[in-house]
C-alpha cells in the first residue's frame, strides 16, 4: 500500500470531494442527518488533502483562502462540537464552486 499521494492526486481528491459536498448540499430536498455527516467528511477530506499540498502551487490562487480550508478540517477533526451544521452547509453552497474551479486551475497548471 502507498500512502504518499503527488500534488496533482491531492488536488485532484480535494476537487472531487469538493464536488461531491457541493452536489450534497445543492441537491434536491431537506438535508438529513447523513447529508451532514457526508458534508462533514468530504470537507475534512478536502482540508487534509490541501494540507499537503505545496504553499507556492496553492499561491497560484490567491483568491481562495487556502488557510481557511485547511484549519476548517482541524476544526471539524478536533473541535467538531463547535461546528454549525447550517455553517457548512452554506459553505458547501456557497463557497465551493470557486474552490473547484481554482483546483481545475491548478491542475491543469501541473500537466
Amino acid at each position: 500500500m502507498r500512502l504518499e499521494r503527488s500534488t496533482r492526486a491531492r488536488l485532484t481528491d480535494a476537487r472531487d470531494y469538493a464536488r461531491e459536498v457541493h452536489r450534497i448540499a445543492t441537491g434536491v430536498g431537506t438535508l438529513d442527518a447523513r447529508d451532514y455527516q457526508a458534508i462533514r467528511y468530504c470537507l475534512m477530506v478536502v482540508g487534509e488533502a490541501l494540507s499537503r499540498v505545496p504553499a507556492d502551487i496553492l499561491a497560484a490562487e490567491p483568491a481562495i483562502p487556502w488557510r481557511r480550508v485547511i484549519a476548517l478540517r482541524h476544526r471539524l477533526v478536533h473541535a467538531y462540537w463547535f461546528v454549525d451544521e447550517d455553517v457548512l452547509v452554506e459553505i458547501a453552497r456557497n463557497a465551493t464552486e470557486s474552490l473547484i474551479a481554482a483546483l481545475e486551475r491548478l491542475e491543469e497548471k501541473l500537466e
